[in-house]
């Protein structure tokens, strides 16, 4: 809708557009002849581009933390070696717990 907004300004008033500010200089007033690859964005839609400039930091955000982070699987399988691990020292420190050994690696798999 913005973008439609801003072909029908142009459209309407020829080659020249109305007094707008450039993205890269917040707050100067320029006067443009000629579009280029730049965008603009008129005074009173600032507040908005500020809204959207912090939803897509968040978006960046959320995408970091999605792909830097372990997925379950690799996380359930390391935490399952790990208590086989503990089950394999409790049994070589007392023999008697052989018993109990194959019980306790059912257990571990079937969580």
């Amino acid at each position: 809708m913005k973008y439609l907004l801003i072909v029908l300004i142009f459209m309407l008033g020829g080659c020249n557009l109305t007094p707008c500010i450039d993205v890269g200089q917040p707050g100067k007033s320029v006067h443009y002849d000629t579009i280029y690859d730049t965008v603009f964005v008129f005074a009173d839609n600032i507040r908005e581009l500020n809204e959207l400039k912090l939803e897509l930091q968040c978006l960046k955000d959320s995408v970091y933390i999605l792909n830097s982070s372990v997925p379950w699987d690799v996380y359930d399988n390391a935490r399952k070696i790990e208590k086989i691990k503990y089950y394999i020292s409790i049994t070589e420190r007392n023999a008697k717990n052989k018993t109990f050994f194959y019980g306790w690696i059912k257990r571990t798999m079937t969580d």
